[in-house]
C-alpha cells in the first residue's frame, strides 16, 4: 500500500500529537507548514522538516560542488558564486 504524502488537517494534527486547533495555532505561529498551495492537504515531508528543525535534528546540506565543466559554463554565463 502506498502511504499518502498529502494529508488532511486531522491527520497532520494527529501526526504531530496535537488536536486540530493546536496544529492550526502552530501554522499561524510559523511552527508548522500551511497546506500545499491550492489544496487543503498538508505535506508530510514538510511537517517532518519542521519537526526536525524544532528538535535540532535539521542540518543544512551544502549544495553539490559544480563539475569543472559546469563551473566553466556558469562562468561563461556571468555567474560567479
Amino acid at each position: 500500500m502506498i502511504e499518502p504524502r498529502g494529508v488532511t488537517i486531522e491527520t497532520a494534527a494527529h501526526y504531530v500529537g496535537l488536536d486540530i486547533s493546536g496544529y492550526r495555532a502552530g501554522v499561524r505561529r510559523g511552527i508548522f507548514p500551511a497546506p500545499m498551495k491550492g489544496t487543503k492537504r498538508y505535506d508530510l515531508r514538510a511537517i517532518d522538516r519542521a519537526l526536525d528543525k524544532l528538535s535540532g535534528l535539521a542540518c543544512e546540506v551544502p549544495p553539490p560542488a559544480l563539475s569543472p565543466y559546469d563551473a566553466w559554463k556558469a562562468e561563461q554565463n556571468g555567474y560567479r558564486p
